[in-house]
């Protein structure tokens, strides 16, 4: 069986966005649930509003999440659902340190990197082309 390799669409690349993004908020809300009950039984107040871990187990829920699955399977179970890989320009998985810097530059241009996937001729997102990295769809063929 042979393995061919196709650039991802902006569509597809949506989807799986989405999907992923159900995820996430499904981790948030276990892990927000899991610390805010240890908070309250240290604490013995119910008062969170005047702590950062909200946004603290947002964030480092996040990270952890992409980071991870772009670095150890070089997917995330979104883009597993739409046969996506993410990798080197070279084809080698990425490492935790390129993994982290991707997320990092994602977030911060998260607003033009979908429309930059529509000029872009290897339909590669902004912080895709400034890392070297790509993201493609796995096409099995007989």
């Amino acid at each position: 069986m042979n393995k061919k390799f196709i650039k991802a669409s902006l569509f597809s690349r949506l989807m799986s966005f989405t999907y992923d993004s159900f995820l996430v908020v499904s981790i948030w809300f276990l892990n927000a649930f899991l610390v805010l009950f240890i908070f309250r039984f240290f604490s013995g107040s119910d008062d969170y509003s005047n702590t950062p871990l909200g946004i603290f187990v947002i964030l480092t829920t996040t990270i952890f999440y992409y980071v991870y699955f772009w670095s150890n399977g070089r997917t995330t179970l979104g883009m597993a659902t739409w046969n996506h890989y993410v990798e080197n320009d070279s084809g080698t998985p990425l490492s935790m340190f390129d993994s982290l810097k991707r997320f990092l530059l994602c977030f911060i241009t998260i607003p033009i990197n979908f429309i930059w996937i529509i000029f872009d001729k290897d339909k590669k997102c902004l912080a895709d082309r400034i890392l070297q990295i790509r993201l493609v769809k796995k096409i099995s063929s007989s």
